[in-house]
C-alpha cells in the first residue's frame, strides 16, 4: 500500500489527505448544525410532566437481535406518558437530535433510572402545537456545538487562501514565461 502512495505525487497525495479531511470536517459541522437546529426548535415547547413506563438497555435498538449489555454497546430504550390538555401521550424519544442515542454510561440515563426506581414523574418537553411531539432532554448550548461549524469555516478559509495563492503563482509563471519570449 504504501508503494502504491509513494508512486502518486505530492500534489495528488495533498488532494486526497485535503478531501478526506474536508468529508470529516463537513461532517463536524453537520452535527453542530443539527445540535443548533434542535436547540432552536425545541426553545418553545413547554414542560409537562411524565412518568417512565419502560426503561431497558439494549444495543440494537427494538429490535429481536438485542446484545447483552455485558457484550459491549449499550444503549437505553424509554418509553413514557404524559398528559397535555385533555388527552394522555406517550412516546420513546428521549433526545430532539435524529440520531436518538443515549448510551447506558450517560447522566441522562441515570436520571431516567432514579426517576423510575423511586416513581418520580420526569420532565417533558412537548411541543404546544403538535402535543404529540415530545422529548426527555433538549439540547442546550454546548461548546461541542461550535466545533464542527467554526472548524468548516476555518477550512474554507484556508482552501480559498490557497486557491488566491495558486492563482498568483500560476499568473506569476506565465509572466515570467512571456517576459523571456
Amino acid at each position: 500500500m504504501l508503494r502504491r502512495l509513494l508512486r502518486f505525487s505530492k500534489a495528488a497525495i495533498m488532494t486526497m489527505l485535503g478531501g478526506i479531511a474536508a468529508v470529516c470536517i463537513v461532517l463536524l459541522a453537520v452535527f453542530g448544525l443539527l445540535k443548533w437546529y434542535d436547540m432552536w426548535r425545541t426553545s418553545d415547547w413547554i414542560v409537562v410532566d411524565g412518568i417512565i413506563t419502560r426503561l431497558a438497555t439494549g444495543s440494537h435498538g427494538r429490535g429481536e437481535s438485542q446484545v447483552p449489555e455485558s457484550q459491549g454497546c449499550c444503549l437505553v430504550l424509554c418509553d413514557y406518558t404524559y398528559g397535555f390538555g385533555e388527552t394522555t401521550y406517550t412516546n420513546d424519544k428521549v433526545t430532539g437530535v435524529w440520531f436518538d442515542a443515549l448510551s447506558c454510561e450517560s447522566p441522562e440515563y441515570l436520571v431516567l433510572k432514579q426517576c423510575q426506581e423511586r416513581g418520580e414523574h420526569i420532565q417533558v418537553w412537548v411541543n404546544p402545537e403538535e402535543p404529540a411531539e415530545s422529548v426527555l432532554f433538549r439540547t442546550e448550548l454546548a461548546a461541542e456545538m461550535f466545533f464542527g461549524p467554526a472548524l468548516a469555516a476555518l477550512f474554507l478559509i484556508a482552501w480559498a487562501m490557497s486557491a488566491v495563492v495558486r492563482r498568483e503563482r500560476r499568473l506569476a509563471e506565465q509572466a515570467a514565461g512571456h517576459s523571456r519570449e
